[in-house]
């Protein structure tokens, strides 16, 4: 008897040992009320939300921030910045100074421009620069030449949301525009402190220039090679086509971008 009661209190102490170890840490909280910390392997996401209305706000996350003046929305909404993960590739000729951030809602329109700022380290030589991508583009945009730098930061007004990083192009053994290149790896495309150069994603791979870059015929343009195509060559500079996604008027070939479309 004695051996099968050791036994029971022997199985009664693993169950409520098993039961203790596998209750969450979140499922209950500090009785002063503040959050609970997460658990020590949990992915903790940098993200900070907050209802902005038409009084205006501020909402900020690991250094990046976004300022919106009063009247730039109508109704409460809610806004949202947070180191991204779902961004869109960097070519492998931008090299980032710090996370890439994402401001959302992706396209959020506003009355008037908002500041957006986005924190970098500081390289030991090169200017960094500030780029854009869009849920609708077909890659990143930059450099964004209006940018200002401070306090470790490059910040800008924009009247719509998406992803924004800082970083440093690079020039290392890079292809010049009409040259052949790769996606990956060897072979990158030269970048220019005005403009950007990306590989053409035809099967031809030849460096083209982004948006605001020079070009003698549209096939200089990165995106002329879509169906329909994103970009064409006008007046000696490549512009975006109407429908497709721009950060500032001068992206389009009509000179108007509406909540990140070009019109």
């Amino acid at each position: 008897m004695s051996s099968r009661k050791n036994h029971l209190l022997a199985v009664a102490s693993a169950a409520i040992f098993v039961a203790a170890c596998s209750s969450s840490p979140a499922s209950s909280s500090p009785k002063d009320g503040s959050a609970p910390d997460a658990p020590a392997d949990s992915v903790v996401t940098q993200s900070s939300t907050v209802s902005v209305g038409p009084a205006g706000g501020t909402v900020s996350v690991a250094g990046a921030s976004v300022v919106i003046p009063a009247d730039a929305l109508s109704s409460p909404t809610s806004i949202t910045v947070a180191v991204a993960t779902d961004a869109p590739p960097l070519p492998s000729n931008l090299t980032p100074l710090g996370s890439i951030f994402a401001f959302t809602p992706h396209g959020q329109p506003f009355s008037s421009p908002v500041m957006i700022s986005v924190p970098f380290t500081a390289p030991a030589t090169g200017t960094p620069q500030l780029y854009v991508a869009s849920p609708d583009s077909n890659g990143w945009l930059g450099p964004l030449t209006e940018a200002t730098t401070g306090d470790g930061v490059l910040s800008l007004q924009v009247v719509h949301f998406s992803w924004f990083v800082v970083v440093l192009p690079g020039q290392s053994g890079c292809r010049k525009i009409g040259q052949s290149c790769q996606l990956e790896g060897v072979g990158p495309c030269c970048a220019n402190a005005d403009w950007g150069v990306e590989c053409s994603l035809s099967t031809l791979h030849l460096c083209v220039v982004q948006i605001l870059g020079p070009c003698t015929s549209s096939t200089d343009c990165y995106g002329n090679d879509q169906n329909p195509p994103e970009a064409i060559c006008n007046l000696g500079t490549c512009c975006a086509l109407a429908g497709f996604g721009c950060g500032q008027d001068k992206h389009c070939c009509s000179g108007t971008c509406s909540a990140g479309i070009c019109l």
